[in-house]
């Protein structure tokens, strides 16, 4: 049996639920997931790399156990900085990166994007 591609943890989004892995619970699944279009939780690591020619930022995604590299390209929202709580989304390549399509911040009360 395959096991479900999301937690049962979930934040306020626009009046919707929104699920997501932690990155334990990420790297837990291993190659199970790679490829399936995701929702992942955590810390913004302290090294950020912005490519202006690219528009594209790499950046670690972190929990209290595990390190996530994430590519992400796209606006990034105001909140964001080293610490600051994220979900990122998008798809977890058999490379072991995190190719993120959508990155949104956590402000007090939700997530949300830059507008």
């Amino acid at each position: 049996s395959r096991e479900p591609p999301i937690s049962n943890q979930s934040v306020g989004f626009r009046s919707a639920s929104m699920y997501f892995l932690t990155v334990s619970e990420l790297k837990a699944r291993g190659e199970t997931i790679y490829g399936e279009r995701l929702r992942v939780n955590g810390k913004v690591g302290a090294d950020i790399v912005w490519d202006n020619q690219n528009r594209t930022m790499r950046f670690n995604l972190v929990d209290d156990q595990e390190s996530l590299p994430v590519v992400y390209r796209g606006v990034v929202p105001d909140l964001f900085k080293p610490d600051a709580d994220v979900v990122v989304e998008g798809v977890y390549t058999s490379e072991g990166v995190f190719e993120s399509t959508k990155l949104l911040t956590k402000c007090p009360s939700k997530f949300v994007p830059k507008l």
